[in-house]
Order: C-alpha cells, then structure tokens, then sequence
C-alpha cells in the first residue's frame, strides 16, 4: 500500500535525538512499513511544533496531499504524534478519511492509533457534517428553483469544458481545447502528470487558475462523454 510518513517533535532538538525524536520515529515508521509491505511515497516533518494546534506547515501539506489521492495511508510513530488536542485529534482523522485516507500507527497495539474518544469525536464530526450538507443542499435547492424561474441555468457548476449562458450550456471553446489536447497526448501514451505540465506550457489555464495537477487532468479524461441539453429559458423542458 502507498503510505505517507508523518513526524512531529515538540522541539527542534529533539529533531536529533531523544526518545521520541526524529530518528526514532522514522527508524520505527521505517520498520513498521517493511514489515507490512507499505511504499513510503511522500514524508512529512513538524519539527517544534505542539501537538495542540493545527498550525503546522507540513501537517497541512500532508492534508493537501491527501485530498489528491496520492496515498491511502498515513503512518505516523505513535498516535498523539498527529494531534494531541482530542477535538483536533478527531478533526484530523475525519478529514483524512473524508478523502479515503487512513492513519496507521507503527507503535500501537491498534494500528489505527484510535481510542473511544477520538471515534466519538469522529462520530459527532460526521454528523454535523451531514446535517451542514442537508442544509446546503436545501438552499441550493431553493436557490435553482428561483433561478430557473427566471430564465437562468439552475443545474450547478458546468464540468470543465462548458459553460452557462441563459438557461443553458454551450462548449467553452478554450476549455475544449485542453479537453481535446488532454486526449490526444492520453492515446499517444503521456502519463497524468506530462499532460498536466503540456497544459502549463501551453498556457491553459484550470477552472482554479492555479497549476494544472495529475489528478485533475485524470479526473477530467475519466467522465463519460457529456452532451449538455439546451434548456427553454423559464421551463424545465428540453429544446
């Protein structure tokens, strides 16, 4: 499995030695993933930081990373070495596994790293979550029915590629382009992350404006093909 290695040491002289310093902890992560087959893909390294809060550099380039899927796993060395602030603990956790990612411990008995408490917390997390989600989803609701009722595309955000006008949707023609040039250097073999760089090179932009990552261009390519319908304006019927 493709793990992360997270570290974290309360002050920076503990990043050379100590019990829990940065060397024990990467010698015992290290050990941890050979013995269950785990590749280490990417290492994060908090050092003076507390556990207590969330202001960590690496700790929110590892949540980045998660987000785009580049591993299934973090592996840290004990589990207050990720949070040790319970609500934080638990937040963590949550997000990690909101995007498929588990946290894997490679000195505990529960390789989870997690106790009742943290599971509560999660549990009580996840249900504000889904109550905030059933929220938005009711103000959307209302919120496309008022705009369909006066002549404006109410059906979301158009996917990559398309782009509202009126009550429908017509082909973004620079964003066919990239769709189009994705395509064709995909059939001729280039991996996610050269289409992603041909894009920069050639100046498009993403629908972010920032640069363009592996996993977008993968996520774009995998959508069956769209054929928007055109929407009378004013009328949920097709034209």
């Amino acid at each position: 499995m493709r793990v992360a290695a997270y570290y974290r040491v309360s002050t920076k002289a503990q990043g050379d030695g100590d019990r829990l310093g940065l060397p024990a902890q990467k010698a015992a992560v290290d050990r941890f993933c050979r013995q269950h087959g785990h590749e280490v893909v990417e290492q994060f390294a908090d050092l003076g930081f507390s556990g207590a809060t969330a202001d960590r550099p690496d700790l929110a380039r590892l949540l980045t990373s998660a987000s785009e899927a580049k591993f299934a796993a973090v592996v840290v060395y004990k589990g207050d070495r990720l949070a040790r602030d319970t609500m934080l603990d638990g937040f963590l956790r949550f997000t990690l596994k909101r995007h498929g990612v588990a946290v894997l411990s490679a000195s505990e008995r529960d390789t989870t790293g997690e106790d009742p408490i943290a599971r509560l917390t999660q549990s009580v997390l996840a249900a504000v979550a889904e109550f905030e989600r059933h929220l938005i989803r009711q103000r959307l609701s209302s919120a496309r029915r008022l705009k369909k009722l006066g002549g404006g595309y109410s059906e979301g955000r158009p996917r990559f590629g398309y782009r509202a006008e009126n009550a429908s949707l017509v082909a973004n023609e620079r964003e066919q382009e990239a769709i189009t040039l994705m395509r064709r250097l995909r059939r001729r073999g280039e991996s996610f992350r050269n289409i992603a760089a041909e894009l920069q090179q050639n100046g498009f932009e993403s629908r972010q404006g920032s640069r363009w990552h592996p996993y977008s261009v993968k996520r774009i390519l995998s959508r069956k093909t769209f054929k928007p319908k055109s929407v009378e304006q004013g009328s949920g019927n097709t034209a």
